[in-house]
């Protein structure tokens, strides 16, 4: 009889490293027990992270919306090496990472408010460089509606309105669902910042709209501007109905199209044209390193 067993990962928690299939949590967890917590989805690729700066541009920024007590020795050059060591204690040269934070355990009113760290390391599953013949299948979620505040633009642990409206994709056969907020314009979706193409002018939704602050949003705003004019404003379920076409960013799949959102079927030619001047940049950037 064969036996076949699988190797487990390793993940560094608060710089301990444990089997990935190990418990590492209590129950007073307070990021479990309130979203007390942020987290950040980077992409390695040869021992190089992807959108360093700017991922850790936003994950620091949000520690410090969130009030957390840092240690002095924790900054971007040890969060690099933190990460880029753990991929190698997992022979991984291209890899995704999940780094979460936390403030410690306890009630709601505890005042300390330790950081707290998790960093996990998988194979990369897919290539940013892949266009896809076929788009993405859209739809609106109505259940749920994202604030619009201070915290809106932090990758949070409070992540229900998306959890709702990714279940809400899988029950209709979606790749992906619009996540409206509360003044019912549209933020994000579930995965991604969102970007509408009419009659030739691109738009996104500011962040003052509550979107996440995405990382491959702010690459496009700051690297293609020479070639493409982006304009950010508000936009409607009725934008999206009336766009020519729609694109999805993400920092683990760069750019996606849409293919159709409810009844409404869209093209790609500019997307591709965006998409083809994303990736000599991006490769330039990190791929060729």
């Amino acid at each position: 009889m064969w036996h076949f067993y699988l190797i487990m990962g390793l993940i560094n928690v608060n710089g301990s490293y444990f089997a990935e299939d190990q418990p590492v949590f209590l129950s007073a967890n307070r990021s479990y027990r309130y979203g007390d917590g942020l987290f950040e989805t980077m992409k390695v690729i040869n021992r190089s992270i992807a959108f360093k700066e700017l991922h850790f541009n936003r994950f620091f920024n949000g520690l410090n919306t969130l009030e957390y007590i840092l240690p002095t020795s924790v900054n971007k050059h040890w969060l690099k090496n933190e990460i880029i060591k753990l991929c190698d204690k997992n022979e991984l040269v291209d890899a995704r990472i999940r780094l979460s934070a936390w403030s410690g355990e306890g009630t709601i009113d505890k005042m300390e408010r330790p950081f707290n760290y998790l960093i996990e390391c998988t194979p990369i599953q897919n290539n940013i460089s892949n266009w896809s013949q076929t788009g993405l299948q859209m739809g609106v979620f109505s259940k749920g509606l994202k604030a619009i505040d201070s915290f809106a633009n932090l990758k949070s642990a409070s992540f229900l309105v998306y959890v709702m409206a990714s279940k809400n994709a899988i029950d209709n056969n979606w790749d992906d669902c619009i996540v409206l907020n509360t003044d019912l314009n549209i933020a994000d979706t579930t995965k991604a910042n969102i970007f509408i193409i009419k009659e030739g002018k691109i738009h996104t939704p500011p962040l003052s709209d509550g979107c996440v602050a995405g990382v491959t949003r702010q690459y496009l705003l700051q690297n293609l501007s020479a070639d493409f004019l982006i304009i950010e404003k508000s936009l409607t379920k009725l934008d999206i109905d009336q766009a020519d076409e729609v694109f999805l960013t993400n920092a683990i799949r760069g750019l996606q199209w849409v293919q159709q959102c409810n009844d409404v079927v869209y093209t790609n030619k500019l997307t591709r044209e965006i998409n083809n001047h994303f990736l000599l940049k991006y490769n330039k950037d990190y791929v060729s390193q």
